[in-house]
């Protein structure tokens, strides 16, 4: 019997105009709420269609309000043409899908499908009768190498059409009348494999849900999704229904205790229902942990052991810290089984033969196919692990810390090592640039070699994820060069920067220190080249990552120290604190760790602060400093011409800012401002920028007031113009409309240029190029630019039209509308070039 499908459900024009105009919008972002945007051509066509992708961590953050939530949208012709699902979390992931959340917000009933182990595939029609295939978020050739998701999902698409005798193009009819887009999961291991198996007769396309094309998502029944899979030719997912939550959450828990259901292993279920307060669909994950984290460790230790050439007792030493029973035998399995099979290597790196290495590894322990859980409980391991055993007899630290320019971890190491002269003190800013990445940890390893070390203080700022992991790999691949296999590495994080302070404040913390101490530092130079000094701490603060101990590489670290910079004397106090905290090692116990006293920590301190570094770092200075303008000024060295950076409106701010505390009594954005002296100095209404200059329209625009200001004869004029400013004989009024606070990001001011003059107050044309004009009042954070304002003002016109009252609207974050008085005009107001 053919499928029955519901008539069509379409969002209106205007609904999906905005949605794009929104899109657009948002490719301009730099982080949070960013969209990126490719153009992709359908396979074998000429068609093109837009892929819209989010970053994966923007769906689970409730502060960013995602235009759609859609992972995999396709647009096409003004219309969406492709939709996948809404991002949908585990339980206990997030908020929503905690299991309290869950039992009281979701109504059945409840639609369980098993979560099959694959690939997502995308399949819709378009107007022409074509058919688009796609992956998550591209179809068609793409000039990549490497596997291509949407190609594979096409041709398996292909062979099973012509099974049933049906045409790509009476699909894509179907799809494109009804406006749905049928979404499959791609499983076969001949093209990659992932965690569970799936043999020959079972790979193919697995058809798990239709999705209206809609913004708001709106998904079919499961019992329509199954006759439309029996129709075309679509692989079985398994699928069964549970009228209460109770009922449902009992079924989840019993089976996760085997990981096995319908005598296959699954990897877990994916719930369909409704919220109580909408009734919108809402779908959330049940995955069963076990044996699935074992299974995924056994393919990451095989990469690491094959990639990286390290020994299984190095892999168990520093990144096995679950399971270490099972993966000792796996490790030392697969170290025969590599040498007995060296063309397995190959393979195994390629994507092949995963899943077969671990059945014979299974096998091999006497344990079934589908029995991981038997691995993971077997009384054995007890009596065997005392034999094979790859433990370290002893251990010795390296103290890294998580830091910034100006925390004080320099301080605290060289205190440390006035204490402990056999603790050994390598800063990398005493290193000389060298051709070897890993100079570092080559001499932190030489120091550990030496009998008489035992902790060794690898001093450098670490302040981002990539320079954490750069330590632990190198650190894990040259260990054995330097230390005997039965001495193992500890990797203590000292942590400088607390994950509850805010950039903010680690800004005033770190640039009060480091304009104190001067020049007396390796690479900062503060009287020596101040803006200089502050571009560079402000880069490193803008970039730092805060310690995040749930993923790698931080995951790594044996323990954490955590220290307090926001007390006075924060560095005396922090070295106290890693002293009370590396004296529960039983190691260095026996150095006497436990016996300093106050006495001699501030001896030691007293002594620290008075090293004057014999060593200079330089970070690279595009700009130069004061000093060498001045030596240069006499000499016939060409300096770079000056170039106007933007056009603008210099607005009387103080008559303003007394306007704005009456408008924002209580507005909590608003004092933060002031509190922390993000209030503007000056206020200004942009006319046109430099960069618009990259689109046309906006480019014609810079061209004009070009024209108008004459900026030729302006740059001629103030090439030794050192304050960046000139003001220019054209003036305007400017009505100031309305107040919009972003909470937590900015507050800005809504504008129009009602009148323009020059100084003889003939009236000339004159008004800004942003589609919505402003004057950006401050921002929360050195992190969010001015220019963000253009795109809150955006979004919320798209969203809720021009006509705002008072009130609190829904954007990114809430945004709140205040009215300015009523014509409030800011009087002859002059115009200016920025350099």
């Amino acid at each position: 019997m053919t499928v029955k499908l519901p008539e069509a459900i379409y969002d209106s024009q205007e609904a999906v105009e905005k949605l794009l105009q929104e899109l657009e919008i948002r490719t301009t972002y730099r982080k949070e709420g960013k969209v990126a945007k490719f153009s992709n051509k359908v396979n074998d066509s000429d068609t093109e269609v837009t892929s819209w992708r989010f970053s994966e961590w923007d769906y689970e953050k409730e502060r960013i309000k995602l235009p759609c939530n859609a992972r995999g949208l396709f647009t096409s012709n003004g219309r969406i043409c492709v939709r996948g699902y809404d991002k949908f979390f585990a339980v206990d992931e997030i908020p929503k899908t905690m299991q309290s959340s869950l039992s009281e917000n979701s109504v059945g009933p409840y639609e369980v499908s098993t979560k099959e182990n694959g690939c997502i595939i995308l399949i819709s029609g378009l107007e022409n009768g074509e058919l688009v295939v796609c992956s998550k978020h591209s179809t068609g050739k793409r000039d990549l190498s490497g596997k291509n998701h949407a190609l594979q999902g096409e041709a398996e698409l292909e062979k099973q059409l012509e099974a049933v005798g049906k045409s790509r193009r009476e699909l894509a009819e179907l799809l494109y009348r009804h406006n749905l887009t049928a979404v499959a999961e791609l499983c076969d291991d001949d093209f990659e494999e992932h965690v569970l198996s799936y043999s020959r007769d079972q790979a193919g396309l697995y058809l798990h849900g239709l999705n209206y094309n809609t913004i708001q998502f709106r998904t079919l029944p499961f019992d329509l999704v199954e006759q439309f899979s029996n129709d075309w030719g679509f692989l079985r997912v398994h699928h069964f229904t549970i009228d209460s939550f109770e009922e449902l959450w009992k079924f989840l828990q019993e089976t996760a205790k085997s990981g096995v259901y319908d005598n296959r292993e699954v990897e877990g279920f994916v719930v369909r229902c409704r919220q109580k307060d909408t009734n919108h669909n809402f779908f959330f994950k049940f995955k069963f942990e076990e044996p699935y984290l074992l299974y995924r460790k056994f393919r990451e230790v095989t990469r690491t052991y094959l990639e990286k050439d390290v020994s299984p007792r190095t892999i168990m030493t520093y990144l096995v810290k679950d399971h270490k029973r099972p993966i000792l035998f796996y490790l030392e399995f697969i170290e025969r089984y590599f040498k007995e099979n060296p063309q397995a290597k190959e393979e195994f790196l390629q994507g092949h033969g995963i899943i077969k290495l671990r059945k014979l590894f299974l096998k091999e322990m006497g344990f079934g196919e589908l029995d991981g859980m038997g691995l993971m409980n077997f009384e054995g391991f007890n009596s065997m692990f005392s034999e094979l055993s790859l433990e370290p007899t002893r251990y010795k630290y390296v103290l890294i810390p998580v830091a910034t320019i100006g925390c004080g971890k320099t301080t605290v190491f060289r205190t440390l090592n006035e204490l402990f002269p056999n603790w050994s003190h390598i800063q990398n800013d005493n290193i000389p640039k060298s051709p070897s990445k890993s100079q570092l940890v080559d001499s932190c390893l030489t120091e550990l070699a030496k009998p008489e070390v035992d902790v060794v203080l690898c001093d450098r700022n670490n302040h981002v994820f990539r320079e954490r992991s750069q330590l632990f790999d190198q650190f894990l691949a040259l260990k054995e060069n330097f230390l005997p296999a039965d001495i193992g590495l500890k990797f203590i994080a000292v942590n400088f920067v607390k994950s509850t302070l805010t950039k903010d404040k680690l800004w005033d913390i770190t640039l009060s220190k480091v304009s104190k101490r001067g020049n007396n530092h390796q690479s900062i130079k503060f009287n020596e080249d101040e803006d200089h000094a502050r571009s560079v701490m402000l880069g490193f603060v803008r970039r730092f990552k805060y310690l995040d101990t749930s993923v790698e590489p931080d995951s790594l670290f044996d323990d954490v120290i955590e220290m307090d910079i926001e007390n006075e004397n924060f560095s005396f106090n922090n070295t106290k604190k890693v002293i009370q905290e590396l004296s529960k090692f039983p190691e260095l116990q026996k150095a006497g760790i436990d016996k300093v006293d106050d006495t001699q920590l501030k001896s030691a301190f007293e002594k620290a602060l008075s090293y004057v570094p014999t060593f200079t770092k330089t970070f690279k200075n595009n700009k130069p400093s004061n000093k060498k303008k001045n030596k240069e000024s006499g000499s016939n060295k060409t300096e770079k011409k000056k170039k106007i950076v933007y056009f603008g409106v210099r607005i009387d701010s103080e008559h303003i800012k007394g306007t704005l505390s009456k408008v924002l009594t209580g507005n909590e954005t608003w004092k933060s401002l002031n509190d922390s002296k993000r209030v503007q100095d000056e206020f200004h209404l942009t006319l046109s920028h430099i960069s618009s200059t990259r689109d046309k329209e906006a480019g014609k625009h810079w061209t004009y007031l070009s024209k108008l200001f004459d900026a030729t004869q302006i740059q001629l004029k103030n090439q030794e113009n050192s304050n960046g400013i000139h003001y220019l004989d054209f003036f305007c009024d400017v009505k100031l409309t309305r107040v919009v606070v972003a909470k937590n990001s900015l507050i800005c001011i809504e504008a129009e240029i009602i009148r323009s003059n020059n100084s003889s107050g003939k009236e000339v044309d004159i008004s800004s190029g942003n589609r919505f004009p402003h004057i950006t009042v401050g921002t929360t954070s050195p992190d969010i630019k001015p220019v963000k304002s253009n795109h809150i003002l955006e979004i919320l016109h798209i969203r809720h039209g021009n006509d705002l009252p008072n009130g609190e609207y829904d954007i990114d974050s809430p945004a709140q509308v205040y009215a300015m008085p009523d014509n409030y005009i800011c009087k002859g107001m002059r115009c200016y070039a920025h350099f």
